[in-house]
């Protein structure tokens, strides 16, 4: 009986806290600046056979590559992210198959610092690319960001909280 008694005791002073709980949230809006940059370029190499079309897609995709690692772009920022290959139903050669098989690279860079992007992205179109897209922006430590923000939503409920303290008469 002592037990159960204790029990129902303990169950009776957590109800007491929790009438006198407050709960607040805090959000805040911050702005960082970009700190880099992702893009993607595509180069298209055509050939009488497939094997021709995609050597000739990947030596105009090494001219380009080399040129960006040579204008200060890391090996690691550059990656191939998407390869298609098969017919060149688009611009084949009349009476002749030189032209019979296309293949086309995508490539995806990260430019890490944004005063280079307007040179990469000249060095790139210099290189006849077939496209040139999807400039993205971010920051390379989102995870800091994140943690910056939420301590600053966490300061913002702590503020609210005391003034909703001292607005009802609490210390």
């Amino acid at each position: 009986l002592l037990v159960v008694s204790s029990g129902v005791a303990a169950v009776a002073q957590d109800r007491t806290l929790q009438d006198h709980r407050l709960a607040v949230t805090g959000s805040v809006e911050r702005k960082e600046v970009a700190d880099q940059a992702t893009l993607s370029f595509s180069v298209k190499g055509v050939g009488s056979t497939l094997r021709l079309a995609v050597a000739d897609a990947s030596s105009r995709m090494k001219l380009v590559t080399d040129t960006l690692i040579r204008s200060g772009i890391s090996t690691g920022n550059i990656s191939t992210s998407n390869f298609y290959s098969g017919d060149n139903a688009g611009d084949k050669a009349f009476l002749s198959s030189s032209r019979d098989f296309q293949a086309t690279l995508t490539t995806t860079v990260t430019v890490d610092s944004l005063p280079l992007l307007e040179s990469v992205l000249f060095t790139i179109s210099e290189h006849q690319v077939k496209s040139l897209s999807d400039i993205t922006f971010s920051l390379r430590d989102e995870t800091g960001a994140r943690r910056r923000a939420r301590v600053d939503a966490a300061a913002k409920a702590r503020e609210k909280a005391e003034d909703m303290v001292r607005a009802a008469g609490g210390s």
